[in-house]
């Protein structure tokens, strides 16, 4: 752009009748530089990360299965796909799965008895099916507890029900489910609240490892759970 200026003040100068000195052509030259607006520069990008790039392990106590007693942060990692609570790391059995929000609310899940075939088929009897199952699909029954950890809101309330959990199976949702009464996960706390229960969902019978998937195939923030 200055290249520009200068070569017109040039081409001005040869135009016209008068022959200036080599001071004035060089204040000319000057005053033009000095008048140029500013370029503003581009801003630096930073990428956006609501989280900590580490995935944190606390020890806990209380869980129904001693084997397994840790408690898993939700964050995001340097490998894609990978991070904990992903469909291919997904949390295990008993172990408690702290989520955290970018408002700052932390709540955590704990998915410790999950019960199929038989057991799942007796614990159901006399409920029915949000939709009739398939002769290709089984039920498959969970015990799920939540607690309410922070909040940035004393008065936040967390709304978490047993519709809020659907399965995988060969690469498959599901969101079929079997009502269960007063059993069922329900779940309306306020900071420091804790609640238990169950969630009755459906999966196909010749999967062997299927993935309970919370919150379900609507949210916005998948987290995969181990059921073996």
């Amino acid at each position: 752009m200055k290249k520009f200026i200068i070569a017109f003040i040039f081409i001005i100068l040869l135009l016209t009748s008068c022959s200036p000195s080599k001071a004035e052509i060089e204040s000319m030259i000057a005053e033009a530089i000095r008048t140029i607006p500013s370029q503003t520069p581009y801003p630096t990008y930073t990428p956006y990360s609501n989280q900590s790039q580490q995935t944190e392990i606390v020890t806990t106590e209380g869980n129904l299965l001693p084997t397994q007693t840790d408690e898993y942060v939700f964050t995001s990692t340097t490998t894609p796909g990978q991070e904990l609570g992903s469909r291919a790391n997904p949390v295990p059995l008993g172990s408690a799965f702290t989520i955290i929000s970018n408002e700052g609310t932390r709540y955590s899940i704990r998915i410790s008895q999950v019960l199929r075939g038989e057991e799942a088929s007796e614990f159901v009897k006399g409920e029915e099916p949000d939709e009739e199952l398939k002769d290709t699909q089984e039920v498959l029954v969970a015990y799920i507890s939540v607690e309410f950890l922070e909040s940035m809101n004393p008065e936040e309330i967390l709304q978490l029900y047993y519709l809020s959990f659907n399965t995988v199976s060969n690469n498959s949702i599901n969101d079929n489910y079997v009502y269960l009464g007063d059993r069922r996960l329900v779940c309306e706390l306020f900071v420091g609240g804790k609640c238990e229960g169950w969630a009755a969902l459906v999966v196909d019978k010749d999967e062997e490892q299927p993935l309970i998937l919370f919150p379900g195939k609507w949210g916005k923030v998948n987290c995969f759970f181990s059921v073996n």
